[in-house]
């Protein structure tokens, strides 16, 4: 009997992320390392507004519920790493 294996074993695969910068061509399918930030966050209007303000771009690709910025454009002090393991919780 053969034994069938689900492709993602219950796992939603995912659309690469790409940095939302203009100029930047990162994404996370080629830029292994880089963490990517959600630009809206909800409870957060002031970093919302903040990141679209430094961001500045208004053409219609732009779509501010799936915007992401790179890690690149952040210093490194203000990045904070979670260590936590999965299933540790």
């Amino acid at each position: 009997m053969k034994r069938v294996i689900p492709l993602f074993s219950g796992l939603r695969p995912t659309m690469p992320h790409r940095c939302a910068v203009p100029g930047c061509s990162a994404s996370s399918d080629r830029c292994k390392g880089l963490a990517f930030f959600n630009v809206k966050r909800k409870g957060n209007k002031d970093w919302t507004d903040i990141l679209v303000d430094k961001i500045n771009r208004c053409d219609r690709s732009f779509n501010l519920d799936n915007a992401k910025i790179c890690s690149r454009h952040f210093e490194e002090t203000c990045l904070t790493l979670d260590h936590r393991e999965v299933g540790s919780e």
